[in-house]
């Protein structure tokens, strides 16, 4: 009877690693295709003033409801804006275009203040 014990506790455990990695590895095939296709389909509002040519970028409903956070950063790098403030990653201050097209789509890590880890991946608009 412990030996069965022992048994289901340790396929228990190897169960619960593979289906983790396995979460997580399809998260970031998401991850990386959402970063490959039109970002602001769906997530973001973008306008431009006819009188100054200034760009304005909001979030849509969608994208402040939904399971993704997003952030804006211009060409130079400075964040211009984000997902309303609420449980999510911490955002650095600068992300550059360089950055963005060197990484590509590859998932990178960020963290939030609580110590959760979140999986980001960058695109061009």
């Amino acid at each position: 009877m412990a030996i069965l014990a022992i048994g289901l506790f340790a396929s228990g455990i190897a169960t619960m690693a593979f289906v983790r990695n396995a979460l997580i590895a399809a998260q970031d095939e998401q991850l990386v295709a959402r970063a490959e296709s039109n970002l602001a389909e769906g997530l973001l509002d973008i306008t431009v003033d006819p009188d100054d040519n200034k760009v304005t970028i909001s979030l849509t409903d969608q994208a402040a409801a939904g399971d993704y956070f997003v952030a804006v950063y211009e060409p130079g790098g400075k964040l211009v804006g984000n997902t309303p403030p609420r449980r999510g990653p911490e955002w650095p201050d600068t992300f550059k275009l360089e950055e963005t097209i060197t990484k590509g789509p590859s998932p990178v890590t960020l963290m939030s203040a609580e110590g959760d880890l979140y999986h980001a991946s960058a695109g061009v608009l």
